[in-house]
């Protein structure tokens, strides 16, 4: 029998929903927990707790069964799909994608000025009408 993570996780949130309404009536209501609506919140708190456990139970069995670590997945993830095969960017949103997900690519690197038009600064000096002196 296979555990359906997606039905746990349903059935947490519904937990969740419960719990939320009780706390919208009382709001509303202008008022604290009754002894049973405190007792209703701690047997819906004990049972999300359960169902949480079991989630993570399920995903750590699949993960084991994939031959997966969580790391591996984690790494897996943040990782390229596709190899680039040049330095330049096709497009704006390929600048974008390779600054969030492939810092390391070739083109965002800083590369050394080979263009002697390009090392030169901005400077603030005289200029050719030699300036003026404030007395």
């Amino acid at each position: 029998m296979k555990i359906d993570i997606k039905l746990l996780m349903r059935k947490k949130d519904e937990l969740l929903a419960k719990r939320q309404a009780i706390l919208d009536k009382i709001a509303e209501e202008n008022r604290t927990y009754t002894d049973e609506e405190r007792a209703e919140d701690k047997s819906l708190q004990e049972q999300v707790a359960d169902f949480e456990e079991q989630i993570r139970i399920a995903q750590e069995i699949q993960n084991q069964r994939t031959g997966s670590t969580p790391e591996q997945i984690r790494a897996a993830l943040n990782e390229p799909t596709t190899p680039i095969q040049s330095e330049n960017f096709r497009s704006f949103g390929d600048f974008l994608q390779a600054i969030r997900f492939n810092p390391s690519h070739p083109s965002l690197k800083w590369r050394e000025s080979i263009h002697d038009s390009e090392k030169r600064l901005m400077s603030m000096g005289v200029g050719a009408a030699g300036g003026s002196k404030a007395a």
